[in-house]
């Protein structure tokens, strides 16, 4: 081009391929499926609610509504006093427990059920090395019992324990910080047989 001229602007020019546009949108795509996917993974939601099972235990003399089906094991006493039993379902950024085990007439009158109430209390929140964060007395069918949460390493947790007769529940939902877990549902369906 000579000096002073200029450039035709109705002259077509030759574009060209959008390369560096397109490989932005491929990399923004990747990016959002493999966050999507991490967000799948790391943030499960719970069951529907229809998707729950009941489950009926002779053994504990209960039934419950489960996420899923449960997975039975005893812990024996270090006292040599009647074993533990527990149903728990662990999924992925939760787990759900039912136990129960079994005083002698002679400790409930002893002890008496506020201090045996609080005694598994004591021992649930050393199990999971937690800090109680709110705790309520209750009474539920006339039975008494007690219901807390607490902040524990890296989730949370809800407890709820009652003692019927010589028979002590504990119910317990520990989960991820994040999840947000059916509460309602498993404690509100438990019921004795």
């Amino acid at each position: 081009m000579e000096k002073g001229s200029t450039i035709n602007s109705i002259e077509p020019r030759k574009r060209k391929p959008p390369l560096l546009p397109m490989l932005l949108a491929m990399l923004t795509l990747v990016v959002l499926g493999t966050g999507a996917v991490y967000l799948i993974v790391r943030e499960p939601v719970e069951n529907p609610a229809e998707d729950w099972i009941t489950h009926n235990s002779p053994d504990g003399a209960f039934s419950v509504k489960l996420p899923d089906e449960p997975t039975a094991s005893q812990r024996e006493m270090e006292d040599g006093g009647d074993p533990i039993h527990m149903l728990t379902v662990s999924l992925q950024a939760r787990v759900y427990s039912v136990a129960w085990s079994d005083y002698t007439e002679d400790q409930v009158e002893r002890f008496g059920p506020e201090l045996l109430l609080n005694f598994a209390v004591d021992n649930g929140i050393q199990a999971v090395e937690g800090i109680i964060t709110r705790r309520i007395d209750l009474t539920w069918q006339d039975h008494p019992g007690c219901e807390f949460w607490a902040d524990l390493p890296g989730g949370k947790a809800h407890f709820r324990i009652v003692l019927v007769g010589k028979r002590m529940y504990r119910q317990a939902i520990i989960h991820a910080p994040s999840f947000q877990p059916n509460d309602d549902l498993f404690f509100g369906s438990f019921a004795l047989n």
